[in-house]
This record gives C-alpha cells, sequence and structure tokens, in this order.
C-alpha cells in the first residue's frame, strides 16, 4: 500500500529493494576499507583548509562542535 491516503492514491511510489548476493559480496569487502578511505578524504580536507584558508572569498567548510564529516562530496 506504500501508506496510500487515500487508498490506491500514491503522492510518491515506494519500492522494495534487496542487495542481490555478488552487491553484497562486493560492499563487503569494501566495507574494509571504509575507515581508511574515510582517513584519508579528512587528510584532503585538512590540507584544502589550511591552503585555502588565507582567500577572503571562499568561505570554508565548518564541523560544528560535537560533530564529524567525511568529506565525501
Amino acid at each position: 500500500m506504500h501508506g496510500a491516503k487515500p487508498k490506491y492514491y500514491h503522492h510518491v511510489i515506494g519500492y522494495n529493494s534487496r542487495l542481490d548476493t555478488i552487491q553484497a559480496a562486493i560492499l563487503t569487502v569494501k566495507l574494509n576499507h571504509l575507515e581508511e578511505w574515510t582517513d584519508k578524504r579528512k587528510d584532503n580536507a585538512r590540507f584544502y583548509s589550511k591552503a585555502l584558508a588565507d582567500i577572503d572569498e571562499l568561505e570554508l567548510p565548518k564541523i560544528a562542535e560535537g560533530r564529524k564529516h567525511i568529506f565525501n562530496q
């Protein structure tokens, strides 16, 4: 029913998507590298923040206190 209200009327259609065996196997291997990849992204972000800090026209990303960022974009 996808939470339809009224019945059979859908604003947004949902779907059921499960990983197949190959996708699960690949992600299992990739998960072993996740922390390392995250640390490398953080290193890159520190480098860019330091290198670009003196450019007044730029507003660099800030990380709120008590929060984490993995700089994946």
